[in-house]
């Protein structure tokens, strides 16, 4: 019965990240205005290609998921933290306070839609992936006990490196990294093989888009707006 629901739940996930990434482009003057930050689409694909391959390839659907989650658990974050300046940040790039307004409600929709996309891969990947053996021993996983440290530490380090004081500024960094980059090291404590390959790879990706964001603004313009 599981296996049956392999294929409709891997193309509800890719539908999910399909309506998230049109979403997204219905978005894009945000994107260049900094709100949204432009990693959002590459981590898109992620969550697409993830539950295409749950649909396609149901051998590779544990896998596919974990890509999948951890990029929409990103994305969400994402879309919420710019949910909440957009109205700030009007006026970026010659954007108006109308246009902020008429935006806003694209802004909710995506973290909805990603949040949808990130639910269904989630349970997908606690069904298909999840050893219980491993789960009984999770807290003796390296892995695990280093995710929940990554959610923890992540945002305070970053917040007293950089000079923040906010607990606006402790979540915005939460949202945008250490909340998915720790999901991807518990779900490599837990999961089966092909899942905790899987969780790797979602994490050297997604720290690899976010570095490049960070870097872009020396070369190309800004990508990133961190917390005023």
């Amino acid at each position: 019965m599981l296996n049956g629901a392999v294929r409709p739940g891997g193309l509800a996930i890719a539908l999910s990240g399909t309506a998230a990434a049109a979403i997204a482009m219905a978005a894009a003057p945000w994107v260049r205005a900094q709100v949204l930050p432009i990693m959002v689409l590459p981590l898109l694909l992620a969550v697409i290609a993830g539950g295409a391959a749950a649909a396609a390839l149901p051998r590779w659907a544990a896998g596919g998921a974990i890509v999948a989650a951890v990029a929409a658990v990103q994305v969400a974050g994402m879309a919420t933290v710019a949910r909440r300046d957009i109205l700030n940040f009007a006026g970026a790039g010659g954007t108006s306070y109308d246009q902020a307004y008429l935006q806003s409600p694209f802004l909710t929709a995506l973290a909805v839609a990603a949040a949808a996309a990130a639910g269904l891969a989630l349970l997908m990947a606690l069904l298909l992936l999840v050893d219980p053996r491993r789960l009984v021993r999770a807290y003796r996983s390296l892995e695990v006990w280093a995710g929940l440290l990554v959610v923890a530490a992540v945002p305070i380090g970053l917040c007293w490196a950089l000079g923040y004081g906010s607990l606006s500024a402790l979540g915005q960094f939460a949202l945008w990294w250490s909340v998915p980059w720790g999901l991807a090291l518990v779900a490599a404590g837990i999961a089966r093989a092909q899942g905790r390959w899987a969780a790797w790879l979602s994490l050297a990706g997604s720290v690899a888009l976010s570095v490049a964001c960070v870097v872009a603004p020396l070369l190309n313009g800004p990508y990133l707006r961190f917390p005023d």
